[in-house]
């Protein structure tokens, strides 16, 4: 069974690079067939459940240390939902006198896309490393057994492990699967007192990055008192449940740091024009956020009404598809592909209604920011969005799949009388007052002292 799941790995491997560039739609579905096949095969699952209870590592005895000392681990700190709560919760715990470090591991040079607040500390721990390190590794002997691991991730692992037994947290607060996988094994060993495991919004064999181990680690690492898993929505941590076959109560709710009472300023964008619709969106241009659907939402509207203006912006893959898909039915006039910007506040109150179409989400920090300048938002069910809307008054849910009964939809609401007026701040500060951030750090704060 090994040498087939090998095969699998092998087959994908090759399709990647045939694929990748010239068809990358195609590219992601085979990467997400991968992700299934390699989730439904329960006798790799008993193969690395056997690996995990096998190899256990010697544990290594806690040095008391500050009770305030938290590290937040993470990969790059690239654009990401992720990226931006670790660094929204780095601000809050050092207002707390929290003694925090952010550990973000890397494979070549620093990518950091944020402003960042001089308080913050970072440490970029670099995993390039000589083969003399890893051979003369103190835990080699134990993680050249983990075989499921691959060199690549094995690297970042004892990278990490060295990190932290020099820093020796009180907790240790780490970020996405991989990277909370690895942390927790290394707060096992190092007996750290608190580890913190935030996972992502949907369950991860929903997406191309699955690993088939990932499964039996979680299980493993679920049953560690001294380990909590949390979520940032109840509908991803139901995901993560039943995919786990966990106790519904197993992960923790810590919803996403949003700050209503942050004073924005708008600098106004002339371009609209009378009696016209402004529609946009701001999304990873990636197949997951489904980008292909909001333009051929946007071209059956168009066609039916002229008065229709569309607005995208973004970076990602399927961005010279979106270009070439606008260039083919000539809607240059009516989609407008907007450039990245450090305030896309003006570009949300700008909007009249904004267009969210991703198949996965988590709890969006675009649609709490369109909140923000009270733009309402129109969606299609995905992760938590539903929980970081208001229902039928910022929030209003499209169909499935389906242009004429999503432009039914937008013309109903459109065509009611107000509609396109902004949105309360008020009221949505009161009844989104889960995101403020006294409210999710008072959570976290709780979990930490615990």
């Amino acid at each position: 069974m090994n040498f087939f799941i090998k095969i699998i790995k092998k087959i994908f491997f090759i399709i990647k690079d045939c694929f990748k560039n010239k068809f990358p739609i195609i590219y992601y579905k085979l990467l997400l067939l991968r992700s299934f096949v390699l989730d439904n095969i329960i006798i790799n699952d008993i193969l690395i459940k056997k690996i995990i209870l096998n190899n256990k590592f010697k544990k290594i005895n806690y040095k008391k240390n500050n009770k305030k000392k938290i590290i937040l681990v993470i990969g790059n700190l690239t654009h990401g939902g992720a990226e931006r709560q670790i660094l929204r919760l780095a601000e809050l715990l050092i207002k707390k006198k929290y003694n925090v470090k952010i550990a973000s591991l890397i494979h070549g040079r620093k990518k950091l896309k944020y402003k960042i607040n001089k308080k913050i500390k970072i440490d970029f721990i670099q995993t390039k490393v000589s083969k003399e390190y890893y051979l003369n590794h103190p835990l080699y002997f134990c993680i050249k057994n983990l075989s499921f691991f691959t060199l690549y991730e094995k690297l970042h692992f004892l990278k990490l492990f060295d990190y932290l037994k020099k820093e020796n947290p009180n907790c240790i607060h780490a970020f996405l699967d991989f990277y909370s996988i690895i942390s927790g094994f290394i707060g096992i060993i190092l007996n750290t007192p608190k580890i913190i495991l935030s996972a992502r919004n949907v369950s991860p064999n929903k997406f191309v990055f699955y690993r088939s181990y990932f499964k039996e680690c979680y299980k493993y690492l679920s049953k560690y008192n001294n380990i909590t898993l949390i979520n940032n929505s109840i509908a991803g941590s139901n995901s993560y449940n039943k995919w786990l076959k966990l106790k519904k109560n197993k992960f923790k709710v810590i919803n996403n740091i949003y700050d209503f009472n942050k004073k924005i300023r708008i600098q106004p964008i002339n371009a609209k024009k009378e009696n016209t619709i402004n529609i946009g969106s701001i999304m990873r241009l990636d197949p997951e956020k489904n980008p292909m659907y909001f333009l051929g939402l946007a071209k059956f509207i168009i066609t039916k009404n002229k008065n229709y203006y569309f607005y995208l912006m973004g970076e990602g893959v399927l961005k010279d598809k979106v270009v070439k898909f606008i260039k083919k039915y000539k809607l240059s006039k009516n989609i407008l592909l907007l450039k990245n910007t450090n305030n896309v506040y003006n570009y949300l109150h700008f909007f009249d209604l904004f267009l969210l179409t991703s198949d996965y989400e988590g709890t969006p920090n675009v649609v709490l920011e369109s909140q923000h300048v009270g733009t309402p938002v129109i969606f299609k069910n995905a992760g938590g969005t539903a929980e970081a809307l208001i229902k039928n008054y910022t929030g209003y849910l499209l169909n499935k799949n389906s242009f004429i009964d999503d432009y039914k939809i937008i013309k109903k609401l459109v065509g009611r009388k107000n509609f396109l007026i902004k949105r309360d701040i008020k009221k949505i500060k009161r009844k989104l007052d889960k995101f403020l951030p006294v409210n999710s750090l008072k959570k976290t704060l709780n979990i930490y002292n615990g």
